[in-house]
């Protein structure tokens, strides 16, 4: 909230109206990452059902473990969303 506070320059009576609606909009775009993990895992296990009869099992095994690795790597990464998103300041 500080650097909503800062960027904004909001006054003590404006923080205490923009604090419920700022915190709104950071949990609904929290809530919005965590659902495009999701459908983005769906997206690999589908590829990755498909890919199964074409690939050798080590390809397979390589497969799995860059799938793993994406996913590592996405849930590191958070508030990335909102750190991008419009009203981000």
């Amino acid at each position: 909230m500080d650097r909503w506070r800062e960027n904004l320059r909001l006054k003590p009576e404006q923080e205490g109206k923009a604090r419920p609606i700022l915190q709104q909009a950071a949990d609904e775009l929290s809530n919005l990452r965590s659902l495009d993990l999701r459908e983005t895992d769906g997206i690999l296990s589908r590829a990755q059902d498909r890919l199964k009869p074409i690939l050798a099992e080590d390809q397979r095994e390589r497969f799995q473990e860059l799938r793993e690795e994406y996913k590592r790597q996405q849930a590191e990464m958070p508030n990335a969303p909102v750190q991008h998103s419009s009203i981000a300041p």
